[in-house]
């Protein structure tokens, strides 16, 4: 894992139940990610492959993100490796 990354283990899925919410609304707030191929829970931040900047995953919706210590990433933490 590089500087920078999360605190947690890149492979860690986090599930349902340690996010603290019903699956329901996992499904709702999640958005699936191009650069990791997968999709991720609210407040996950993301460094694009596509342009390197930073985003985090919000109502279902990607928004600007200042990097990974953008206070209002609270999720996992993805740069590019």
């Amino acid at each position: 894992m590089t500087a920078g990354a999360s605190t947690t283990d890149a492979n860690f899925q986090p599930s349902h139940a340690s996010l603290g919410v019903g699956p329901a609304a996992l499904l709702a707030s999640a958005r699936a990610s191009a650069t990791l191929g997968k999709s991720v829970p609210e407040n996950t931040c993301v460094q694009a492959r596509s342009d390197t900047k930073w985003h985090r995953c919000q109502d279902a919706e990607w928004l600007a993100a200042s990097g990974p210590d953008d206070p209002k990433c609270t999720g996992q933490k993805f740069p590019l490796p």
